[in-house]
């Protein structure tokens, strides 16, 4: 193990103890492959692998782990790897600049973790944050199964992934942020085809049944409204019927703009789609969200500068003020979520939640808009997904 991590002092055994021991292993494998070492003293070394090995107490990150930010400092070696080998980053030797924001960090994980405890019905974890204190309560009787949540929290204006959390289970988190169904996150970019052609916030859509098997959340129809609602509340025979008269080809081109092909998509993708309606109908990054700024050598030589964001126009900004304006208006989510509800916050911001009809994913996304206008800039955008089993919206009304 000593032989191996020499070559990547990275890989020491305090903070990447199960890639230390592998490599360890790889190690013995080679010297038996070479001559050095017969099958009968390979295997027995391989027996005797260091299980004692445990990191050592002072090493605990702030938030109480070896890793503070673990599927944030994945996204950014993978991010990473695409410019650098992976045995040259472990190597070491180099200034890597990311875009944590550690305060961020710190309250995104400790409100999912405590989120993901919540739906669980198993009290809170002994780290209380301010963030946790803000988590609207859960319905009566509400437990899950097996659930888990994960948090991703950017800056659209430069494209940078400022927190991630990985998916939190059973009361800690991995490193992984892992695709999965949008449900009805997806209907925003419907209703942008429909406003491509001629439809607006005030169109009337038709809430009732039809040949169409879509099924509304809350099992019921609503009957002629306006678009605004139906988009604000998650109404899905609306949508349906949109899409419908629209097509999935033109929806699917629009989804596609915005960087979304596929069935499945992960924090980062829907982050940063929805950025793009927080800035205007622009994406900002490289040409995706980012995690790495600077890359600099001992000798302060760069090796990779993304500081400089790149702008791509996708869509333009009176469409994506419609769609900002429908998704930060208050008042049209009553319906759904009742008033007072858990989005007011006290200022302007966006919000859709997501759903799938078999109740095992909901998503929950926002940006805030500081001093918004049409022509203004937010600052922040949040999102929030809840994977969950068989579970009702924690968000919608029932």
């Amino acid at each position: 193990m000593l032989a191996a991590v020499s070559k990547s002092p990275g890989l020491n055994p305090f903070d990447a103890r199960d890639l230390a021991l592998k490599r360890g292993e790889e190690t013995i494998k080679t010297m038996q492959a070479l001559g050095f070492l017969s099958k009968a003293q390979a295997s027995q070394a391989l027996a005797e692998s260091p299980q004692r090995l445990s990191p050592s107490s002072n090493r605990n990150g702030v938030m109480g782990a070896e890793n503070p930010a673990p599927a944030f400092i994945n996204l950014a070696i993978n991010e990473l790897d695409q410019q650098f080998t992976r045995e040259r980053i472990e190597r070491g030797g180099l200034n890597i600049i990311t875009t944590l924001d550690y305060a961020l960090q710190s309250q995104a994980a400790c409100v999912t973790l405590a989120y993901a405890h919540r739906l669980a019905n198993i009290p809170d974890p002994g780290t209380p944050c301010n963030a946790a204190q803000l988590l609207p309560s859960l319905p009566p009787g509400t437990v899950l199964e097996e659930p888990s949540a994960s948090a991703m929290v950017t800056d659209p204006g430069s494209g940078q992934i400022l927190a991630a959390v990985g998916e939190t289970l059973r009361g800690a988190e991995t490193a992984y942020l892992t695709p999965h169904d949008p449900g009805s996150l997806m209907e925003p970019f419907i209703y942008l085809t429909a406003f491509t052609r001629g439809m607006s916030p005030a169109s009337l859509v038709w809430d009732i049944p039809s040949t169409s098997t879509a099924q509304n959340f809350d099992g019921k129809f609503h009957g002629p409204i306006r678009a605004r609602v139906a988009l604000a509340n998650d109404y899905l025979v609306p949508a349906t019927a949109i899409t419908d008269q629209m097509g999935n080809d033109a929806i699917h081109r629009t989804e596609s703009s915005f960087g979304l092909d596929g069935n499945t998509f992960t924090l980062q993708d829907m982050a940063s789609a929805y950025g793009i309606f927080a800035e205007q109908g622009v994406r900002y990054g490289q040409p995706g969200l980012i995690t790495v700024v600077r890359v600099e050598g001992l000798d302060h030589s760069v090796w990779m500068d993304q500081s400089n964001s790149q702008a791509q126009p996708v869509t333009t900004p009176q469409l994506a003020y419609l769609i900002n304006n429908i998704l930060s208006d208050e008042s049209a989510r009553w319906p759904g979520l009742g008033h007072p509800n858990s989005s007011e916050i006290g200022q302007i911001a966006a919000m859709k939640y997501g759903q799938t009809a078999d109740g095992r994913d909901l998503w929950t996304i926002g940006y805030t808009l500081h001093g918004w206008s049409p022509c203004g800039r937010p600052l922040m955008h949040l999102i929030r997904r809840v994977f969950r089993r068989n579970f009702p919206s924690v968000f919608g009304a029932r």
